[in-house]
């Protein structure tokens, strides 16, 4: 029969972005790295955080995205 996959329940369900906003992240981090701005995984979840927090206000967390 055909259920949901347990990524795409998760995915429905548990993102903080959906799949457009992720493009968006992903081509901000794209474009800090072609102008020579540090982007490890530190920096990367500053900048998450900092468009989560403005795009989501109270409802997101104050410990910001996790690590998985």
């Amino acid at each position: 029969k055909g259920g949901q996959s347990c990524h795409q329940f998760n995915m429905e369900t548990k993102a903080w972005l959906k799949p457009e906003e992720e493009d968006m992240v992903i081509l901000y981090c794209l474009d800090l790295t072609s102008r020579a701005f540090l982007l490890n995984h530190k920096t990367l979840k500053i900048y998450v955080n900092i468009i989560l927090q403005a795009w989501l206000r109270d409802d997101f967390p104050e410990g910001g995205v996790g690590i998985n």
